[in-house]
C-alpha cells in the first residue's frame, strides 16, 4: 500500500502514531462550539459575527482568519447573505425622484402655477455668540 501511495513504511507509520497537537485540540473545541452555535441559531451567524460570539464567550481568541479556515474546511456556511446594492441607480433613482430635477439632471424651475415650487437650504454654522445656530437661506 506505501509502494501504491508513493510514501516510505516509516513515513506511514510515524503518521498513524503521531498525536495530535494542543492547536488541533483547541480547532476540534472550537469547530463544536460553532456547530452547536450555529444549529441553535439556524445557520445565519457569517466568519465576523462568529468571530464576535468566540471572543466574547469562550476562553479563545480566535482571529476571523482561523474562523473561516474551520467554517470552510467543515462546509458551515451562512444561510443568510447580505445582497449587494446597486449604488449608482439607488443615486439615479434618488435624483430622478427629486421633483426639480429633470431626466437629463437639468433643472424645471419654471412652474405652471404660482407657489407650485419651493426651495429652500439649510445650513448649520457656528456663530460667535451661540454654540450653534441653524439658517435658512
Amino acid at each position: 500500500m506505501c509502494q501504491y501511495v508513493g510514501v516510505s513504511r516509516a513515513v506511514y507509520y510515524k503518521w498513524t502514531h503521531r498525536k495530535v497537537t494542543a492547536h488541533e485540540l483547541e480547532n476540534e473545541a472550537i469547530l463544536a462550539y460553532i456547530i452547536e452555535r450555529e444549529e441553535s441559531k439556524n445557520y445565519i451567524y457569517g466568519v465576523h459575527t462568529m468571530t464576535m460570539y468566540l471572543n466574547e464567550e469562550t476562553s479563545y481568541h480566535v482571529s476571523r482568519g482561523r474562523v473561516r479556515r474551520i467554517m470552510r474546511r467543515n462546509g458551515i456556511r451562512p444561510s443568510i447573505r447580505v445582497a449587494k446594492r446597486d449604488r449608482k441607480a439607488e443615486k439615479k433613482e434618488c435624483i430622478l425622484a427629486n421633483k426639480l430635477l429633470c431626466a437629463d439632471s437639468s433643472h424645471d424651475f419654471a412652474p405652471e402655477r404660482p407657489n407650485m415650487t419651493w426651495v429652500t437650504d439649510f445650513v448649520a454654522s457656528r456663530g460667535s455668540d451661540q454654540i450653534s445656530s441653524n439658517d435658512y437661506v
